[in-house]
């Protein structure tokens, strides 16, 4: 092969590897949509209501404020939100969340409070039509979207407006597929923490290489992070939404990264937001 043609296949080679690229990280660009400025995140919560509880959904909405929480499910497919796969540090027993009835994950209680972990259902009630972010935790395998099929039918009736995100790409697939109206956002970060043995899947998720797949709306993102495929979404125009804000400082530094949305926890919000 001559130099001209070697240096002619490397441009070709290039330009390929570029478009593929493009074309596995590009969202949804098709449809104008709004997004609330500030989600409390699980709930508007403290000492005395816990995180994810139905006393911090309510507080939040009291303030006018929407929420962020988590849903899995049960052994026995009830949709619960709960944040974590396991019980211990919330409620002091060690019960693995989808391996427990839950007729036995109702008894137990949140942080030393009266506060029960909630159904779905009890916590959309509690919100009472404020804004909704929906994170969809995924099951042991990732490609099972069960919880899709759950939660889909309670998030239909829910009189509020609603999004849902998950680091699922499965899960935000089986919406784009089954539920095409539902704005869908891509939960990410730099992954590169994770065990040797996903590297490839910590690469995959953490530059959007599997927006092909969701096609989400928006990303859902740690704004302390940044990887190449994140600054590639944000030069598309995509809109961000920043996790989780802890202070007046971190909001500046989420607005540098490009958020437009905002995810926070337990500061004075008004101040910031007003």
């Amino acid at each position: 092969m001559g130099f001209t043609a070697a240096i002619t296949t490397l441009i070709v080679v290039f330009l390929l590897l570029a478009l593929a690229v493009v074309w596995m990280t590009t969202p949804n660009r098709r449809r104008p949509f709004d997004l609330p400025l500030v989600w409390a995140h699980r709930g508007l919560h403290d000492e005395t209501k816990p995180e994810n509880s139905l006393a911090a959904f309510c507080a939040a909405a009291e303030k006018g404020l929407g929420s962020e929480l988590d849903v899995r499910l049960t052994k026995d497919g009830v949709p619960v939100v709960f944040h974590d796969t396991n019980t211990a540090c919330m409620c002091g027993v060690d019960r693995t969340v989808a391996e427990t009835d839950w007729a036995v994950l109702r008894e137990l209680r949140l942080c030393g409070t009266e506060e029960h972990i909630p159904l779905l259902s009890e916590a959309l009630e509690a919100l009472d039509g404020a804004p909704l972010l929906c994170e969809l935790k995924c099951a042991a395998d990732p490609a099972d979207c069960t919880v899709c099929e759950k939660t889909a039918p309670l998030l239909d009736a829910y009189e509020g407006p609603f999004v849902v995100e998950s680091f699922s790409p499965y899960i935000l697939k089986w919406f784009r597929e089954n539920r095409p109206d539902v704005i869908r956002g891509q939960l990410s970060c730099d992954l590169r923490h994770l065990t040797s043995g996903k590297r490839a899947l910590a690469f995959l998720l953490g530059n959007f290489f599997t927006n092909f797949l969701a096609r989400p709306d928006f990303l859902s993102w740690n704004f302390r992070d940044s990887t190449f495929g994140f600054r590639l979404c944000r030069y598309y125009g995509t809109r961000i939404a920043a996790w989780t804000l802890r202070s007046a400082d971190e909001v500046g530094q989420a607005v540098e990264a490009g958020a437009s949305s905002f995810i926070a926890e337990n500061f004075d919000l008004s101040e910031v937001f007003s």
